[in-house]
């Protein structure tokens, strides 16, 4: 796949993928209050905007499941994997070719772990990235900046749950804006 970088999300194009959100990982990262909400936001939206959702779990036979606040629901692909990376598991390499979409959304935790090595190799493989950044959580404080940066610096677009939605939404005046709209008023 070749990356065109066109640092333009189009939710047609796009698929979103929800990284090791699960029950023993999350109480690790501080104040979920913010972060969380925002990946069951762009959840969501994604599931209203027809965006194909995976997500991964990092060894759940002892981190646990995703987390139910998240929002997944049973149809939403759910990998199993012991890499960092997402692409490191070969069913999340197929599960993406299968959905022939050209960007990924990223978003869940660690932000300097496994989000940051999807994201490398997600580049390296020609995809474009948008990683979104209010939706992102690490352990320790300093090191989610850390992460974003060296996303950002390898090329991935750095944007708010809200930019994303607005993105892919691309219009104020349809019925998925309406629709929409009650959840993007809650990020205020």
């Amino acid at each position: 796949m070749k990356n065109t970088a066109r640092n333009r999300l189009e939710g047609g194009r796009a698929v979103l993928c929800v990284v090791d959100v699960q029950e023993k990982l999350v109480p690790l990262m501080g104040s979920p209050g913010g972060w969380l909400p925002r990946i069951a936001t762009l959840v969501a939206a994604a599931r209203r905007l027809e965006i194909p959702i995976l997500a991964t779990e990092q060894y759940s036979q002892r981190l646990g499941a995703t987390l139910a606040e998240v929002g997944l629901t049973p149809r939403e692909t759910r990998i199993e994997k012991m890499t960092f990376s997402c692409c490191g598991e070969a069913s999340f390499g197929q599960a993406l070719r299968d959905l022939e979409r050209e960007q990924v959304i990223l978003c869940g935790i660690e932000a300097h772990i496994c989000v940051q090595a999807t994201a490398l190799d997600l580049l390296r493989a020609g995809y474009e990235v948008f990683v979104a950044a209010d939706a992102t959580a690490s352990r320790l404080p300093h090191t989610q900046p850390l992460g974003l940066n060296r996303m950002a610096a390898a090329g991935a677009v750095l944007a708010s749950v809200e930019s994303v939605i607005f993105e892919c939404l691309d219009r104020g005046d349809d019925e998925a804006f309406k629709a929409l709209l009650p959840l993007l008023k809650e990020l205020s």
